[in-house]
């Protein structure tokens, strides 16, 4: 091998790990929404490019295709590492991007003018300057520099453009999705490579060449049919991305309309159930009169016994017509005595000192969501939990069963400091807390409609209100306890009396 053949391999090598590095520059760009943080997202590219730059300098030789199908299964395997929620969408994001740049270095490939404006510009460069290179071999290994960058400058421009348009059509939303969900965006990318396969197979084995003259020069019309496969095959991933994430959205509002129609539904209930009990303390407060008159006959007969039937029978209907709760308003009072008898019930411990901000402008109807959903939400994780440690425990492995009563706790607290009105939720629960750092709310793990819009519902109250929600685990007396706190603003100069100040 002579000299200028060696430069014209270097150039070659070089050429190519420039590729590998723009392509790992557009993963980060790409994967860095669906990962932790910016520095998982180069460690994913890293292992991207470290696999493809050890496959290009080994000593054995595989395909492009195969190359870069390791270097994308080493950077799913790294992002999995990293993160291992909602690895469908994962899978879909690393197939996106081996997509996108494979139909990038597809469409390059087959540019011409990109040869005839190298030549062009090594002509005008060497006839400006004067230089007697035009009929030797460096001019050829000038041009062939220049058609690399230039090939190298297109495919990036190519594959950042196509990063940015997918981002704008899926969104950088940290998800889950189905597995109909994820064949439906993978069908395309699958497209794509049967298009690929099919332009190959008709280069390789078409029986005459798609050849013409015009004006005295040939034009292979191969090359505008593969970029035109190629080209449609890129339209049907972005079209079908975009339905995807139009029908998504739909959903979501679909969800969140049906959330709010449950919440106006319990809101209906509780004021109904307040209602009732105002008219019957009504119309107890009225026979009042009857009862004492009643009760100071018995007495002065000497029925005593009756007399005390009569007072039980009485306390008992007062006590019906009575809340539990005393916080303050009598909307908060009835969702607050509801969840206490479904706790009572359900055998759950309920420590609630909560009141309700008087003389602000807190609305009853925003505090009710935020109560019905923390509360909700905190019954479901206690008896998930029971259920959990009650069949873990065995006769056999030294512990002694925990019951419901001993082991399950829900507490409600309320605070006020200057202008700030904190709720603040806290329940029993085992496991492991993750946290999706897009949203800063924990990653929903059960399935169904309707999961996982509590806490973002109670968000959408808190920021009404200039506030926001905060989570986290913590030990409290020996117990693992999940801790919900929700801040709202108090608007200035509304301060009214002290809520539970400390």
């Amino acid at each position: 091998m002579d000299r200028i053949e060696q430069y014209y391999e270097i150039v070659n090598r070089c050429d190519r790990c420039l590729t590998i590095l723009l392509a790992a520059r557009c993963l980060v760009l790409w994967v860095r929404p669906f990962v932790r943080g910016r520095r998982e997202a180069f460690r994913v590219a890293a292992a991207y490019a470290g696999t493809l730059l050890f496959l290009l300098f080994m000593p054995y030789t595989i395909s492009g295709r195969l190359a870069y199908l390791l270097g994308s299964l080493a950077a799913f395997g790294a992002v999995c590492l990293t993160d291992r929620q909602y690895v469908r969408q994962k899978m879909f994001v690393v197939a996106v991007h081996y997509c996108l740049q494979k139909q990038a270095a597809e469409i390059i490939s087959h540019i011409g003018f990109i040869s005839l404006l190298a030549q062009d510009w090594v002509v005008v460069y060497a006839w400006e300057h004067g230089l007697r290179i035009l009929e030797s071999g460096e001019q050829w290994f000038l041009v062939f520099c220049v058609e690399q960058l230039v090939d190298a400058a297109l495919y990036f421009g190519m594959l950042y453009g196509a990063v940015r348009l997918m981002q704008r059509l899926y969104g950088c939303r940290r998800e889950q999705i189905s597995v109909f969900e994820f064949a439906l965006l993978a069908a395309p990318i699958a497209l794509c490579g049967a298009v690929r396969r099919n332009a190959r197979y008709v280069n390789v084995y078409r029986e005459q060449p798609w050849v013409t003259v015009l004006n005295g020069e040939k034009y292979d019309w191969y090359e505008v049919y593969s970029i035109g496969l190629t080209l449609l095959s890129s339209a049907v991933l972005f079209i079908t991305v975009y339905v995807f994430r139009r029908w998504k959205d739909g959903q979501e509002e679909e969800k969140q309309r049906e959330l709010l129609s449950r919440q106006m539904a319990d809101l209906e209930s509780h004021i109904a159930q307040v209602e009732r009990l105002y008219r019957e303390m009504r119309g107890l407060r009225h026979d009042m009169g009857n009862h004492l008159m009643t009760l100071r006959r018995l007495y002065d007969a000497g029925e005593y016994e009756a007399a005390g039937q009569y007072a039980e029978t009485l306390d008992g209907q007062i006590r019906e017509t009575s809340v539990e709760a005393a916080s303050g308003n009598p909307v908060t009072d009835v969702i607050l005595s509801e969840r206490k008898r479904e706790m009572e019930e359900k055998g759950i411990a309920f420590d609630c000192d909560f009141h309700y901000p008087q003389g602000g402008n807190v609305n009853a109807f925003d505090i009710s969501v935020i109560l019905h959903n923390a509360l909700a939400n905190a019954i479901e994780a206690v008896e998930k939990t029971a259920a959990y440690d009650t069949d873990d425990r065995t006769e056999t492995d030294g512990r002694p069963p925990k019951t419901a009563k001993n082991m399950t706790h829900v507490s409600l607290t309320s605070r006020r400091v200057k202008n700030m009105y904190m709720i603040e939720v806290a329940n029993d629960w085992e496991g492991e807390l993750t946290v999706d750092p897009a949203s800063g709310l924990p990653v929903s793990t059960k399935e169904g409609e309707g999961h996982g819009f509590g806490l973002s519902g109670i968000r959408r109250v808190a920021r009404r209100y200039l506030g926001d929600v905060e989570v986290e685990s913590t030990e409290r007396g020996g117990r693992t306890c999940f801790v919900l706190r929700v801040m709202l603003q108090m608007t200035p100069g509304q301060e009214g009396q002290t809520v539970h100040d400390r």
